[in-house]
């Protein structure tokens, strides 16, 4: 699927630090190495109102966790819940910054928009939904209205214990 005009729209926004940080590493990798840059990238484009870190599924031990508690916040503290990405954000740094020249606003949302996805899941399962070790429940989230990102986290209301039910009664 194509990036929404929504995204660019919020790419738009950032694109100069965006374009500013790949000329530092283009300059100077030693200072921007690919930790360094992944850091910044993350706090530049990070927590974008409806797109960042896009959660398109759940693992069985977060949906089941939900369930336990009545579909209500406590289950991610209780749980340590996270959102895992699909692809190693490092790996999507070194697409988005390592070209001669950046990226257009156009390619960048299309990269973010096919590699930014997540997966809710419980302490210690995030890194393992990227080696393909567990696999989640995944639903349509086209839109971004479920689980919308806020800089740390994400929302929770009517609309996602809907869902979550929904896919409790389904799969577990």
């Amino acid at each position: 699927m194509t990036a929404p005009a929504t995204l660019h729209d919020e790419i738009r926004l950032r694109y100069g630090l965006y374009t500013a940080l790949h000329a530092a590493r283009a300059h100077d990798p030693e200072t921007f190495t690919p930790g360094f840059s992944n850091t910044v990238l993350g706090a530049i484009l990070g927590g974008r109102r409806m797109h960042g870190w896009r959660v398109v599924g759940i693992t069985k031990a977060a949906l089941q966790a939900y369930r336990d508690q009545d579909f209500s916040r406590q289950a991610e503290k209780a749980n340590g819940m996270t959102r895992g990405h699909l692809h190693r954000r490092i790996d999507t740094t070194g697409m988005v910054l390592d070209g001669e020249e950046p990226l257009s606003v156009e390619e960048l949302a299309q990269v973010l928009w096919d590699r930014d996805m997540t997966i809710i899941c419980v302490r210690g399962e995030n890194k393992k939904l990227e080696t393909g070790e567990i696999e989640a429940i995944s639903f349509e989230n086209e839109d971004c209205r479920l689980f919308t990102g806020k800089q740390v986290g994400w929302q929770f209301g009517d609309a996602e214990k809907t869902l979550l039910r929904k896919l409790a009664d389904q799969y577990l």
